[in-house]
């Protein structure tokens, strides 16, 4: 009787260490999946909306890779798989940064064409300065 007691206890204290380390699993995740939106966060400008769209994104490609993560090789198709998902995912995000970019880049090269057409005309309006005033 003593030994079923004791085993009793036994499989409870398995079985509440068991939720315990999902628990750490899922903490674990979220840490990471925070920590991967926070370098993006730094590396381009996005906002609120956006960083819950990563944030999203990488928990559930954690989430997915710990439970392959055992075994890649046997695992490789799914690990292609969640790859492209995450790809998929964040690809909207980040293309609307980079027609952002572009478009900053597009205004500034226009600016400085701008800026350029009227060097000439400036250049040419000192010389006529300089030589009506005969400054040479």
């Amino acid at each position: 009787m003593k030994k079923i007691i004791t085993l009793c206890f036994f499989a409870f204290a398995l079985l509440f260490s068991t939720q315990g380390l999902d628990a750490q699993n899922k903490l674990e995740i979220n840490a990471a999946a925070s920590e991967k939106a926070k370098d993006i966060r730094k590396t381009i400008k996005i906002n609120s909306d956006q960083l819950e769209d990563v944030y999203q994104a990488c928990r559930t490609y954690e989430t997915t890779y710990q439970k392959i993560s055992g075994d890649l090789q046997s695992n490789q198709v799914q690990l292609e798989k969640i790859n492209t998902i995450l790809d998929t995912q964040l690809k909207p995000i980040f293309l609307s940064q980079i027609k952002l970019v572009f478009h900053n880049i597009l205004c500034h090269i226009h600016d400085l064409n701008c800026y350029f057409q009227q060097v000439p005309c400036r250049i040419r309006s000192y010389f006529q300065l300089i030589l009506t005033h005969n400054l040479v």
